[in-house]
């Protein structure tokens, strides 16, 4: 399966939000036909703010006027960053230009939404499947839950109980390659989306608010990085996400950036002719560290290994599928560098692009070009 044919329409993702409308509206169906809109509002407030609203709960709102409604909404909306820390996301977000293949494939969209992919993990299937032989059934259906004896079919579930498989039965319900289909993988550029990626999450890492590796976020946004969330088809909006993981941009360097190996052990083992090219040299590695402005095919784009939340496998394998054949199609050859701007969990900061395929380079010592 092509990238191509994995990003959904235009059309399929504003059915996907009617229907998210439509689902918050039907639970305000009951109240009076003028407070409808202001309820519906404070039903989208509590679900990007992750707080569930019951029914009981709801239906004590129906009798508020406007303005008390507006108050417990407001009471809803918790800051999520440190003043200082929204200033610098806003700044970043003000700083921040894509390259051109980014523009390309999003449009004036900040959001792609697309199918997830399989990754072939399929090792619970294979236990279930060895289950059902030894009696003597077959799988009918995985994603369903349902084994046959070729005239017949039967509940997986039941069989596993009945058998004593409860931690087999268990991984069986929670294996979410059974619900691929009720999935979604959205890739963004949304400065919001990305400075969120450990912020009012299921999950923290050293990306939260609270933690010292946060002051990265604001590099993340303005240098070009990219997020990717999986999410259930009821929650287009990222309001309750599964997973995320992100797709970080390496800027290309010049051929005179090589020059810089030199700097290894100080300035002073510089021969002449380096010194004649030092100022050139020196915009060259400013670019390296700091990032330049990028050509249209000046970045390299690669998928994180280490994702955070459920499903991780599902996530990375789209994601990579998607940063290979789309963000890094027709890449010029080159050595490529992750600005020390940006975090990284587990990818070097170097990277070559030879004869169609990417390289890793071990990590070049910054300290002397800063």
């Amino acid at each position: 399966m092509t990238a191509a044919s994995i990003i959904l329409s235009q059309q399929a993702v504003a059915e996907m939000q009617q229907n998210y409308l439509a689902r918050m509206a039907a639970r305000v169906s009951a109240a009076p036909a003028d407070r409808r809109q202001d309820l519906l509002e404070y039903l989208l407030t509590a679900d990007r703010a992750r707080v569930k609203v019951s029914n009981t709960s709801l239906k004590q709102l129906f009798d508020l006027d406007a303005a008390s409604l507006a108050v417990a909404a407001a009471a809803l909306q918790r800051p999520l960053f440190h003043p200082d820390q929204r200033t610098a996301i806003d700044t970043a977000a003000r700083q921040r230009k894509d390259v051109a293949v980014v523009t390309a494939i999003f449009g004036d969209a900040s959001r792609l939404y697309l199918r997830p992919l399989d990754d072939g993990s399929r090792a619970i299937e294979e236990r279930v499947t060895a289950f059902l032989a030894t009696r003597h059934l077959a799988l009918a259906d995985y994603n369903e839950g349902q084994a046959t004896d070729g005239k017949q079919t039967f509940k997986i579930g039941k069989l596993l109980i009945e058998a004593g498989e409860e931690k087999l039965d268990a991984d069986f319900q929670a294996d979410e390659r059974r619900r691929l289909g009720r999935l979604m993988v959205v890739i963004s550029r949304d400065p919001e989306d990305i400075a969120r990626a450990s912020t009012g999450r299921a999950w923290q890492s050293c990306l939260s608010p609270h933690k010292k590796e946060f002051m990265f976020i604001p590099g993340e946004v303005a240098f070009g990085t990219l997020v990717g969330y999986l999410v259930s088809e009821n929650d287009p909006e990222i309001n309750n996400p599964l997973a995320r993981i992100f797709i970080r941009p390496y800027r290309k360097v010049e051929p005179e950036i090589e020059a810089y190996k030199a700097w290894d052990t100080g300035y002073n083992r510089l021969r002449q002719p380096l010194k004649s090219k030092f100022e050139k040299i020196k915009t060259e590695v400013k670019w390296a560290l700091h990032g330049r402005p990028p050509g249209e095919n000046d970045i390299l784009y690669m998928t994180e290994q280490k994702a955070y939340g459920l499903s991780r496998g599902i996530l990375r394998h789209t994601a990579d599928v998607f940063t290979r054949q789309y963000l890094n199609a027709g890449l010029s050859e080159g050595d490529y560098h992750l600005p020390w701007q940006v975090y990284t969990d587990t990818l070097n900061r170097d990277a070559r692009v030879r004869d169609g395929r990417v390289e890793i380079l071990p990590d070049r010592n910054p300290l002397p070009y800063l």
